[in-house]
């Protein structure tokens, strides 16, 4: 068995990134004393152990996090951002997708798009990558090879992804360049 106090909040990491999930266990309290810590249980090929942890010094925790980590639909560390419908000036093609990113610790971005030449087609519209349905953009500045230049409406989809689920990647800027058609 493994200690739980008054447990507030579970998550399981790969912390260590040695392959196995790790489990952090908030603890709220012992016998009414707010002192109760929190513990790493560290994974391994025999389970989790008392004499595998780590205790922390924490007092009272409520909450460690908002959000169970990863998907909430696949478990995967991975999240999608679906931008809002954008149309291409008048007597412009889409060209390129440039973004900045920040993808520290292993984490990454990869991008797929969905055109059409009518806004209400994008709903039909199937997202594909360079190289069809299954391939990403993964360079910034890539030329979008799968949007057709008589297509005026385009969406992209950003997908975040983390090797361990206790680190992430960040967006902060997305830019889509048109040429004359």
């Amino acid at each position: 068995l493994l200690d739980a106090n008054s447990s507030s909040a579970i998550d399981a990491l790969d912390l260590n990134r040695d392959g196995w999930p790790d489990l952090v266990v908030s603890n709220h309290q012992i016998d009414f004393d707010h002192r109760a810590g929190t513990n790493i249980y560290w994974g391994g090929d025999k389970g989790f152990s008392r004499l595998n942890r780590t205790h922390l010094p924490t007092v009272g925790v409520h909450l460690d996090a908002m959000v169970d980590a990863g998907n909430i639909y696949t478990r995967k560390y991975e999240w999608d951002y679906v931008s809002t419908p954008l149309e291409a000036p008048k007597e412009t093609a889409f060209a390129r997708l440039h973004w900045k990113a920040g993808t520290e610790l292993g984490t990454g971005v990869k991008f797929q798009v969905r055109s059409a030449a009518t806004r209400d087609g994008l709903e039909k519209a199937g997202w594909c990558g360079p190289d069809g349905a299954a391939s990403f953009y993964t360079a910034s500045g890539a030329k979008l090879v799968s949007v057709g230049r008589e297509h005026r409406w385009l969406q992209y989809r950003a997908v975040l992804h983390s090797p361990d689920g206790g680190n992430s990647p960040f967006l902060t800027e997305v830019a889509l360049e048109c040429t004359q058609r």
